[in-house]
């Protein structure tokens, strides 16, 4: 099936995108507005895939190894703020205050604080 899309005549808000045909053809004629564009996630996959097909073996070996500290990175992270996370838990249950008022304040589950 062949489409012809009139970029200029094409006037539907993001709001009312349904197809993905809609929704890529408002990414193209909005591609300069980044921001409106990589609000979703599969724009984000879209420009990744697209950088990724012109890198060269080298270019991508060292990609793909910054990408996979940065995850490991955000790892080590989220496991220590995890780790804080129950330390203060574990001390607010120690004086006494009681597990709904822990779970509003950790964001820790019930079942979560009752291990503890």
């Amino acid at each position: 099936m062949l489409s012809i899309i009139e970029l200029p005549k094409f006037k539907k808000p993001k709001e009312e995108l349904e197809t993905y045909i809609e929704k890529w053809t408002y990414f193209i004629k909005h591609a300069a507005d980044l921001e409106t564009i990589l609000e979703k996630r599969v724009f984000h996959k879209a420009f990744d895939l697209a950088n990724r097909a012109n890198m060269t073996s080298k270019e991508l070996a060292a990609y793909d190894a910054s990408i996979t500290v940065m995850l490991d990175e955000r790892g080590r992270i989220e496991g220590a703020e995890q780790r804080k996370t129950i330390r203060i838990a574990r001390s607010m249950k120690q004086d006494g205050i009681t597990p709904a008022v822990i779970s509003r304040g950790t964001e820790l589950t019930l079942e979560e604080i009752e291990r503890l």
